[in-house]
């Protein structure tokens, strides 16, 4: 049997680490477990909405193997990959093309149409709503000067 020798300087730096250690730790508020129970599961169910959501992750409506060669895609029943047949999605917009492990895209033109249709849509509203603000900012400013400086 082997013996163990621990000296006074191993004890005393054991302890005064022990000590030290303990004198660090953050004093932290308890936490009632039934509230934290309620948060867990708020958040487990605005998790779980949120996934199921028409844009979340469970979403997926289709999942359509690519055939070598073209692949039409749009609305009509008669694509290879079947869109679903709601307002503004043309009956073919278009084809993948699978060649040598890579997929191109082309698209028909009137998607490209409406695609430009709504990147103008987009800049002139953030165009407009600028202005706009511009103009409401110096409607206000002018009110407050006509009113004496006050404003809130």
């Amino acid at each position: 049997m082997m013996k163990m020798r621990i000296g006074l300087k191993t004890v005393a730096t054991v302890v005064a680490t022990g000590v030290l250690t303990s004198a660090c730790q953050p004093d932290l508020p308890q936490m009632d477990p039934e509230v934290h129970a309620a948060e867990i599961e708020a958040w487990q169910t605005r998790r779980a909405e949120g996934l199921k959501a028409p844009t979340g992750w469970l979403s997926v409506i289709g999942l359509d193997w690519l055939e070598p060669g073209e692949n039409t895609f749009g609305a009509d029943p008669s694509n290879d990959v079947v869109f679903p047949d709601i307002e503004g999605v043309p009956a073919r917009a278009g084809s993948f093309f699978l060649e040598n492990g890579q997929v191109r895209m082309d698209v028909a033109q009137q998607v490209i149409e409406r695609a430009v249709e709504n990147v103008k849509r987009s800049a002139w509203n953030r165009w407009f709503r600028r202005k706009w603000y511009r103009a409401e900012a110096l409607r206000k400013k002018r009110w407050a000067r006509r009113s004496g400086g006050m404003s809130w």
